[in-house]
């Protein structure tokens, strides 16, 4: 049942988390990348929209650029996903890029470089609301 796949799910993205931190990858990327897959997986079950300070998304995109500057192409089309998905809207207040003052450019998080803010004021209300303790568990 559901059970058996979530505690495959946990083992897997335990096992290949432990290769890539310790530096037992593949030359090629794929461990990171798989890496990727299991905590997609992995977060998708256990936290489904992506609540602030239990998301593993920061941390997916971090191995997603370590495994494609190893050689892992197909790495590239999954960081295009993720990005398209979050750029032009502010990821505090889900304000539009039209939305915001006319020519203001939108504030980029300068540690996971994936989500976006209208403001100052939305993106410090976003890393106190929890995005601190997912873009600093991007190494765990």
């Amino acid at each position: 049942g559901n059970h058996e796949l979530y505690s495959s799910v946990n083992l897997a993205t335990h096992y290949l988390g432990l290769a890539v931190k310790n530096g037992t990858a593949s030359y090629d990327g794929l461990t990171e990348f798989k890496y990727c897959d299991a905590l997609v997986q992995q977060n998708e079950n256990l936290y489904p929209y992506h609540l602030t300070g239990f998301n593993a998304i920061p941390r997916v995109m971090f191995w997603l650029r370590k495994s494609l500057a190893a050689g892992q192409s197909a790495a590239k089309n999954v960081i295009n996903n993720f990005e398209s998905r979050e750029r032009g809207k502010c990821s505090a207040c889900n304000a539009s890029e039209d939305e915001a003052a006319a020519g203001k450019k939108f504030l980029r998080c300068g540690r996971c470089k994936l989500y976006h803010y209208c403001s100052k004021e939305c993106q410090m209300k976003a890393w106190n609301a929890g995005h601190k303790v997912d873009c600093k568990s991007v190494y765990c």
